[in-house]
């Protein structure tokens, strides 16, 4: 179940990392050209993050005290 959450994740992201990329003309002649920018960047800041989770996940359950230890 981690993994397949964990590839989704992945997934969503890089798929959101470069759709502004494809938005072409409809962006170009609005000016919202900066936010297009801003949340390209934004998404592509957040692309490591499922992968830190992955290795380092674990260990963030394991220091918690609210997190069941069933290991």
């Amino acid at each position: 179940m981690r993994q397949a959450f964990s590839q989704g994740t992945f997934n969503l992201f890089s798929i959101w990392c470069f759709l502004p990329a494809f938005w072409g003309s409809d962006v170009s002649q609005t000016w919202v050209g900066w936010a297009s920018t801003l949340l390209a960047l934004l998404s592509c800041a957040f692309i490591p993050i499922p992968i830190l989770l992955y290795f380092y996940g674990e260990r963030i359950r394991l220091a918690s005290k609210h997190a069941q230890h069933k290991y």
